[in-house]
């Protein structure tokens, strides 16, 4: 496959998880095995604003609800949800932010009882800048909220 082909598009993308424009932080998909792995690329408008860590950190966790939104078993669940992080490490502080940021997400655990586990990993380019072990569960949502 083509470093470059577009898996999923930014409507796509838009369709499978709840965020919208500024809090959107995936331009799109380039690579996507659903129910084991996915790669997104970063929006670059809104780095300069958002700081670093928080940035790579929260496009990881929606790199990752686009991951679980796509999987069969999970069509009835609600919302994926970031519940946690562990093992966080950040690699390259100093890493040029004009290279392309990509979201590297895996299906470490699936579903046990009420958690399951994402491998991260954040590039600037060809550097890593970040990894990580991310934790989900699925919002509830009460369905009076919903109206």
């Amino acid at each position: 496959m083509s470093a470059s082909r577009i898996v999923l598009t930014y409507a796509d993308v838009k369709r499978l998880i709840a965020h919208r424009e500024p809090f959107l932080l995936i331009s799109h998909v380039r690579e996507n095995i659903i129910g084991k792995k996915l790669t997104a690329i970063g929006i670059q408008s809104h780095r300069p604003v958002v700081p670093h860590d928080l940035y790579v950190l929260e496009g990881l966790g929606q790199a990752s609800a686009v991951l679980l939104r796509q999987m069969p078993e999970y069509e009835d669940k609600p919302f994926p949800a970031f519940a946690g992080m562990k093992n966080v490490v950040w690699t390259q502080e100093d890493a040029d932010p004009q290279n392309e940021l990509l979201f590297t997400v895996e299906l470490k655990r699936r579903m046990r009882g009420k958690f399951g586990t994402i491998d991260a990993v954040a590039h600037l380019g060809d550097m890593q800048i970040c990894s990580a072990e991310l934790t989900f569960s699925f919002l509830r949502l009460d369905p009076e909220v919903k109206k």
